[in-house]
């Protein structure tokens, strides 16, 4: 009988045992998974910040080029210009 109850006890402990494992197991799965989502965010916002900068530049060339008496029809002849 005190047999009987230590297997099952040994066996209890080693369902918890699984149990917790499997559940850190999930834990670090979806910790990796938000792990490259940030990454992947950073990425984004610093893809989205050049743009602006970008922008932002284009947009103080076009005002110099303005003041300077200089007329063009296209962004592109803008940084044309700015960039020789």
């Amino acid at each position: 009988m005190k047999s009987i109850g230590y297997l099952f006890l040994i066996l209890i402990i080693l369902f918890g045992y699984v149990w917790k494992e499997s559940k850190l197991t999930g834990y670090s799965i979806e910790l990796e998974r938000l792990k490259k989502e940030k990454e992947r965010l950073i990425g984004e916002k610093n893809r989205l910040l050049g743009i602006l900068a970008r922008e932002s530049s284009v947009v103080v060339m076009e005002r110099k080029a303005l003041d300077l008496g200089l007329i063009f029809p296209r962004r592109n002849e803008v940084l044309e210009v700015w960039h020789r």
